[in-house]
């Protein structure tokens, strides 16, 4: 699950180098799925020029998930796309939706196949940029 979500923050990255500087970013990372739910996680990473040129594909994500994107399609500012996950045994798809400005980002993800009965999961994603990297 904490790959998926973490997921949810690195692939969204993956626009064009104007649309994000480089440095360090605290994201806050909320969602609907009840066990998590009111529960926001914050984090701090590092984005550097060349994770945002190769789109972050690999930052965030758990090795043991296998995630594919598809769809991808980029817009000054914009960034949305398809993720299929396979992660122990578990099969998820979702939609991907994002604006991204310079030191700032805001992605929603919608997720089926995590929660019980079938109903999507809808995680937001917010980052902003703190500074340079240390």
């Amino acid at each position: 699950m904490r790959a998926l979500i973490l997921l949810a923050v690195a692939l969204p990255l993956a626009a064009t180098a104007q649309d994000l500087l480089p440095g360090r970013y605290r994201t806050t990372t909320t969602t609907d799925l009840p066990a998590m739910a009111g529960k926001p996680v914050v984090d701090e990473d590092c984005i550097t020029q060349k994770e945002i040129d190769e789109g972050l594909s690999k930052t965030g994500v758990e090795s043991e998930s296998n995630c594919k994107v598809s769809g991808m399609k980029r817009s000054p500012g914009k960034v949305s796309y398809q993720i299929q996950c396979q992660q122990d045994g578990m099969k998820t798809t979702g939609n991907v939706t994002g604006t991204l400005r310079g030191d700032a980002f805001d992605f929603v993800v919608v997720t089926s196949g995590l929660q019980a009965g079938g109903k999507p999961m809808r995680t937001r994603v917010v980052g902003k940029r703190l500074g340079s990297c240390k």
